[in-house]
């Protein structure tokens, strides 16, 4: 708790308060940046009033701009160079190592209409719905950025049992484990937001939940290397640009539900330490899942346009029903444990070479189904050894039925296609 501002200094502290708020108000661009310089240096001489002004700044960028409508049209370019200052002075305070720092101070950044030039570079960002419904109308940067988001739960969604379940999670990503969330859900929230330009979230830190829900990234969307402590949710989501998650990390699920990519993935060496799913998802381009590991992987109705990539991959468990790969899936020293992908179509050529298909677990085997799956090309050649039988075929397109069984090394260039 803030200690409270001795009288004479509170009575300073509104003087100057209401002058940046006028400075603010002004019709000339280079005074509103005075403003925002002016309430910045007010918030570090008073850290008792820093919420105070980091909330009329965040109001600002709240307020739809003159003339404006973003992000149909731009921005006038004085009133852009406005809003890149305020981004600006909130970052220098936000970053770990800012002195004085407001990276304890919640932000509001719901429906908030950025400048061209948002750049959030480590900085460490809290608040209850932060950036929900926000506008980026240029380059937008987050890389190495931590978000540590609370938002309360009512009485009537808490659930203890569900809560101690995430609190002690023996899993980590990358050494960090996940968070504890009592009472409350600690969610980066970017629900509904729009990216006009380059979203950056290398590196960056989700010490929770990570909302994308609804989001537009009208150019590429980089979150290689970002680190997911409990939940990612990018459902109906769109990607115009490129989605790279190389090396991304999600300690729990990953969820890509109806979510358009027109320029492909890469979500090579990609952990989801729990489902991973593309359910009524369509890949327009590439999906790269090369070197991934995932416990759990869903492709219900999923639709994918372009070649897909699963060399080396690690899937404990796959299901799917009703998938579409239109061109070739590449999957040498694949390992796919069990599961099933059962009434889908391969219409271009696959390649399991040395691919690990199936497992045996005490003695039995564990089986990855395809019954009613239609194979355009053949795909029972050259299976890795301990390769095991699903417990249904499928069937090439020439009305052949395509056998998996057991492979020996010396058996390594043999198909098993059965008439």
């Amino acid at each position: 708790m803030a200690i409270p501002m001795a009288p004479s200094t509170a009575v300073l502290f509104d003087e100057r308060f209401v002058r940046a708020t006028h400075l603010l108000s002004s019709a000339e661009p280079t005074e509103r940046i005075a403003g925002v310089t002016m309430l910045a240096g007010l918030g570090d001489r008073h850290p008792e009033g820093t919420s105070q002004c980091a909330e009329l700044l965040c109001h600002y960028l709240r307020a739809k701009p003159a003339g404006c409508d973003a992000p149909k049209r731009p921005m006038e370019p004085g009133e852009n160079a406005v809003r890149n200052a305020i981004a600006a002075a909130l970052c220098r305070r936000l970053v770990l190592d800012a002195s004085p720092s407001w990276s304890d101070t919640p932000l509001d950044f719901r429906g908030a209409i950025f400048g061209d030039h948002a750049i959030f570079d480590f900085a460490r960002l809290t608040g209850p719905e932060l950036f929900r419904g926000a506008v980026f109308t240029g380059v937008a940067s987050f890389f190495g950025a931590t978000f540590e988001c609370r938002a309360d739960v009512p009485d009537s969604e808490f659930d203890p049992e569900t809560d101690t379940r995430l609190s002690s999670a023996p899993d980590d990503v990358n050494g960090l484990p996940p968070v504890p969330l009592g009472r409350s859900v600690r969610e980066a929230v970017f629900r509904g937001a729009t990216f006009m330009g380059a979203a950056n979230f290398a590196g960056s830190t989700f010490l929770g939940n990570g909302n994308f829900s609804g989001t537009v990234f009208e150019d590429t969307a980089d979150f290689t290397e970002a680190r997911f402590h409990a939940h990612a949710a990018f459902v109906n989501t769109t990607f115009l640009g490129r989605a790279l998650f190389h090396g991304c990390a999600v300690a729990q699920n990953l969820h890509f539900v109806i979510t358009h990519f027109h320029q492909g993935i890469d979500l090579t060496a990609v952990q989801a330490r729990d489902w991973l799913t593309f359910t009524h998802a369509k890949i327009d381009g590439t999906a790269d899942l090369s070197l991934a590991t995932i416990v759990q992987l869903s492709l219900d109705e999923a639709e994918f346009g372009g070649e897909v990539n699963l060399g080396h991959a690690e899937i404990s468990y796959l299901e799917g029903t009703g998938v579409t790969f239109r061109q070739s899936v590449s999957a040498p020293y694949a390992a796919i444990s069990l599961g099933h992908l059962r009434d889908s179509q391969f219409m271009g050529v696959v390649n399991f070479d040395d691919a690990r298909i199936g497992e045996v677990a005490d003695g039995e085997p564990e089986t990855v189904s395809f019954a009613g799956t239609v194979f355009a090309d053949d795909p029972v050649a050259r299976l890795a050894e301990g390769s095991v039988t699903p417990d249904a075929p499928g069937v090439t397109q020439e009305g052949f039925s395509v056998t998996w069984r057991v492979q020996k090394r010396s058996e390594s260039k043999k198909h098993g296609r059965h008439e």
